[in-house]
C-alpha cells in the first residue's frame, strides 16, 4: 500500500496535563538523592528539558483503538502478548496491525516526540519554554499497600516525579490511511479528552489525564480530492472534492489544505458519516 503516494494526513497537536503526570525515564541513578522515578528528560540545543517521547503516546493510542475495535467486532490479535499476528501482507493482517504495524510492515500511524515549546518557536522562545515548564514540576511521596493487609508495607516510600501544567507540542502523521484509521485518531483524541485513556505512569494513583488539542489538520494530497486506501479494491477510494469544501494553499504535492477550528469538526464529521462497510 505504500508503492503509491495518495496523501499525507498531518495532525499538528497540543498536549496540556489535566492532573499529575509522568512518563518516567528509564535511566537508573544511584544518587540518595535522586527521585525514585524522574520524568524522562533529554538534552536540546536550547537546554535540558522534558518532553513526551512518541513512543509513549503510540501505546495509549493503539491500546485504546484496539478496544475499540474489538467493541465493534473487529479482527484485533494480541501482538503484544505473543505475537501471533505474522503476516506479511496488509490486507490479511488484523485491524490493529494494519493501523500501527507489525513485525512485518510498517505503522501507518508515526507519533514525533512532543516538546513544551513549539518547533517554529524562536531559539529564545524556546529556551524559555524549557524554564517554564519545570515550574510545573513537582514530586509526589507515596507508599506500597500490602494487599493481603490493606496498610502501609513496611519500608516501602518511594518519590515520583510529576508536570502538573504546561503545553507540550508535536505531530502526528499518517501516511496513506484508509478512512476509518483517520476516524479512529479522531475518535482516540476524543476519548483521551474525556479520560477514558490515560498517558504515562501510575494512571491507577489518579496521574495521567491529559487534554489533546488538535490545533491543525494538514492533507497532502496529489489533487483537489482526498483519496484513501482501499485494501478491498487495493486501489484509492474517493471521498471528497476539496476544492468545493476550501481553498488550496500550495505545498509538496499538487494541493495542500489546511483544516483549522470549526473545519476541523467538519472534517471529523464527514469522515464518521463516509465510514461505510469496512
Amino acid at each position: 500500500m505504500f508503492d503509491k503516494l495518495l496523501n499525507f494526513h498531518r495532525f499538528e497537536l497540543k498536549i496540556i496535563p489535566q492532573t499529575a503526570f509522568l512518563i518516567r525515564s528509564g535511566d537508573d541513578d544511584i544518587e540518595p538523592n535522586k527521585v525514585d522515578m524522574e520524568f524522562v528528560r533529554v538534552d536540546t540545543p536550547y537546554g535540558r528539558t522534558v518532553y513526551i517521547p512518541g513512543s509513549s503516546l503510540k501505546g495509549p493510542f493503539r491500546n485504546h483503538v484496539s478496544t475499540l475495535l474489538k467493541g465493534i467486532g473487529k479482527n484485533v490479535c494480541l501482538l503484544e502478548k505473543d505475537n501471533n499476528c505474522n503476516s506479511k501482507q496488509y490486507e490479511d493482517a488484523c485491524y490493529a496491525c494494519r493501523m500501527f504495524g507489525s513485525t512485518e510492515f510498517a505503522s501507518i500511524v508515526r507519533f514525533e516526540d512532543f516538546f513544551p515549546y513549539r518547533l517554529n518557536a524562536t531559539p529564545e522562545e524556546k529556551s524559555e519554554s524549557i524554564k517554564s515548564i519545570e515550574k510545573y514540576s513537582y514530586v509526589r511521596h507515596g507508599i506500597k499497600i500490602d494487599r493481603k493487609t490493606g496498610s502501609a508495607s513496611s519500608r516501602a516510600l518511594f518519590d515520583a516525579e510529576a508536570i502538573v501544567g504546561g503545553e507540550f507540542f508535536g505531530t502526528l502523521v499518517m501516511k496513506n490511511p484508509e478512512i476509518w484509521q483517520v476516524a479512529m485518531i479522531f475518535k482516540a483524541i476524543e476519548d483521551i479528552n474525556l479520560g477514558l485513556q490515560k498517558i504515562g505512569g501510575m494512571k491507577s494513583r489518579g496521574f495521567g489525564k491529559v487534554k489533546i488539542y488538535i490545533e491543525s489538520v494538514n492533507v497532502e494530497t496529489l489533487s483537489n480530492e482526498i483519496s484513501f486506501f482501499d485494501p478491498k479494491s487495493n486501489s484509492k477510494k474517493r471521498i471528497m472534492h476539496l476544492d468545493s469544501y476550501m481553498k488550496p494553499s500550495g505545498g509538496l504535492f499538487s494541493e495542500s489544505y489546511k483544516f483549522e477550528d470549526q473545519q476541523i469538526e467538519n472534517y471529523k464529521t464527514m469522515l464518521y458519516k463516509n465510514l461505510g462497510d469496512w
